[in-house]
């Protein structure tokens, strides 16, 4: 399976900028660029990671894991990356065969990733942050932050990251007394998940 970065376009024309552009600023011909963009082949996390950092925005946005324009400055790192999907597998109770399965590897190429033999590809990291929920940024070492900034949407239409619903949630609670079920019987916050 391979990603088609949707986003990289999207946020190419919102800054005006020419294909060659963006080729030139990753380092790699237009084919390449094209390639990786449409997912023909796997885009090259160092490649990638140039790219979030020149739009300021998370590797779970431009991957449409989430739909947070949220940025960790940085570079990515190998021995944060191999060490976290090791722990993600572990903290999760499964063999590398069972994790290798979930990529659609051999047990053997998950070791060598886990190992750092080799690097993981995007698509196939994609694939473990989405099976585990855990941000592709945390694993690259990018944030110490593991879910996936989400937002989440109130009955009437308010759009919040779920630590912000909580505040909310929270505030509301403090500001209109609540009652045995912690939330006004008449308010809207007795609609909400998290209580």
């Amino acid at each position: 399976m391979q990603i088609k970065f949707k986003r990289i376009d999207d946020l190419r024309t919102d800054h005006d900028l020419k294909i060659r552009e963006i080729a030139d600023i990753i380092g790699v011909s237009v084919d390449n660029f094209f390639d990786y963009a449409n997912g023909r082949s796997n885009f090259p996390l160092d490649k990638l990671n140039k790219l979030v950092n020149y739009f300021r925005v998370s590797f779970d946005y431009v991957s449409g894991l989430s739909d947070v324009k949220i940025y960790y400055d940085g570079d990515i790192n190998i021995k944060v990356l191999k060490k976290r999907i090791r722990e993600a597998r572990v903290n999760n109770h499964l063999s590398q065969e069972e994790a290798a399965h979930i990529i659609g590897d051999k047990q053997s190429t998950y070791w060598n990733y886990e190992s750092g033999n080799s690097i993981i590809p995007i698509s196939k990291l994609y694939l473990l942050a989405k099976f585990y929920n855990i941000s592709i940024d945390y694993f690259v070492g990018k944030t110490d932050k593991k879910n996936i900034e989400q937002n989440t949407k109130i009955n009437f239409g308010i759009s919040l990251p779920h630590g912000k619903l909580f505040l909310l949630h929270r505030n509301l609670r403090l500001l209109h007394r609540p009652v045995s079920d912690g939330c006004h019987p008449n308010f809207f916050c007795q609609n909400l998940l998290i209580k």
